[in-house]
């Protein structure tokens, strides 16, 4: 038989374990902005199971994350924060 009655049911975001960084003491994903940009954001993760990740916190659901190519992103991320013009 059929449950009936009110439901408390929220749609849940979750990504493959490809899309996430460790980033110090959690994990970042790269949001898709539109253009070829992404922006790096910080991600709280929940269940793991078959290779997929729940996101509890940071990405709502239908926002769309890179899964390829992340550790390109966060090298560039990481050049970006340092600054430019060190010498080398």
């Amino acid at each position: 038989h059929a449950a009936t009655g009110a439901m408390d049911v929220q749609p849940v975001a979750a990504v493959p374990e490809s899309a996430l960084q460790r980033d110090g003491q959690g994990f970042v994903v790269f949001v898709a902005e539109g253009e070829g940009r992404y922006r790096r954001q910080p991600v709280r993760t929940g269940r793991r199971s078959g290779g997929w990740v729940e996101i509890v916190e940071g990405v709502r659901p239908g926002e769309q994350v890179a899964i390829e190519g992340v550790f390109v992103l966060a090298s560039e991320a990481g050049k970006a924060s340092m600054g430019e013009g060190r010498g080398h």
